[in-house]
């Protein structure tokens, strides 16, 4: 989605992070922390480095160790245990798991916690072996670290793993697809207008009272602009020679890069958004 985003202000696609190249994207946030200390800034220009109890090399390793898992075709759990990735059974939830290091992983050991891994070691850039003191940054905050571009180039790198995993897996055949009888003869959107537009919420959780019952009484509003869009309409005409239940899918999705070159399907598959399902049963006509 993020992709999306930056395609529909004509910027180019998010870069994974490299660990052999600066981080180029500096940030500072503005942020104070509970405590009253600042959340620290991030400059241009640093190398990720071994922290006071996380090494690089590590954490490439553990990367590597589950490519190789998806190219060999299985994965080993704690008590020797292999997950057959070449059969019918989708795995996508094990390695979910398994690159977030979380309770329910199959071997942690084996497989760490890339991506906390990859929060730490970017998260803490600036002090990584606490020699100063610098409390957590924004990064390493899950209600802030979307705040932080960083992010998005750290999650490219975990989502290249998930792509990987899925062009291993077995294509759609077209029995799978094929719905008999029932052809899709025409498809028009109308024009997709965004704006923003002022959205107010409100933010009693964020004040801090002595007493519950003295903010009874009070009701914080805070207003800003956020994206939305005028009403707008598709229109699908699908023939059918039986009546019969169907389910919908409607995928939204951009059809030219930045630069304007048309996106193959293998590369544009990755930026589709589920925009509506629904059933439907379809009449004979």
């Amino acid at each position: 989605k993020k992709n999306s985003e930056r395609l529909s202000n004509h910027l180019p696609d998010i870069k994974a992070i490299d660990y052999n190249h600066p981080v180029f994207v500096g940030y500072y946030p503005e942020l104070r922390m509970p405590n009253g200390i600042e959340a620290p800034a991030r400059p241009e220009g640093i190398f990720a480095r071994n922290a006071d109890i996380l090494y690089l090399e590590e954490i490439q390793n553990y990367e590597r160790r589950i490519h190789d898992g998806i190219d060999y075709g299985f994965f080993s759990a704690y008590n020797y245990t292999k997950y057959n990735l070449k059969g019918e059974e989708d795995y996508t939830g094990v390695l979910g798991n398994i690159l977030e290091g979380n309770y329910d992983s199959i071997n942690r050991e084996f497989y760490g916690a890339f991506f906390r891994n990859l929060i730490s070691l970017f998260g803490h850039i600036v002090d990584p072996v606490h020699k100063y003191g610098v409390p957590a940054s924004v990064l390493e905050h899950p209600e802030t670290q979307l705040r932080d571009p960083l992010f998005y180039r750290i999650a490219k790198r975990v989502l290249s793993i998930f792509y990987h995993y899925k062009s291993h897996l077995k294509p759609y055949s077209h029995d799978d697809l094929y719905l008999p009888g029932v052809t899709v003869e025409d498809v028009t959107f109308d024009k997709l207008v965004t704006y923003f537009d002022n959205f107010d919420f409100e933010i009693n959780n964020a004040l801090t009272f002595a007493k519950a019952e003295d903010g009874s009484d009070i009701s914080y509003v805070a207003r800003q602009y956020r994206l939305n869009h005028k009403p707008f309409f598709y229109h699908l005409k699908v023939k059918s020679e039986n009546e019969v239940d169907s389910v919908v899918r409607v995928f939204i999705g951009p059809k030219y890069n930045a630069y304007g070159r048309e996106y193959s399907l293998d590369e544009r598959k990755q930026y589709y958004v589920l925009l509506d399902i629904f059933n439907y049963k379809l009449s004979a006509v």
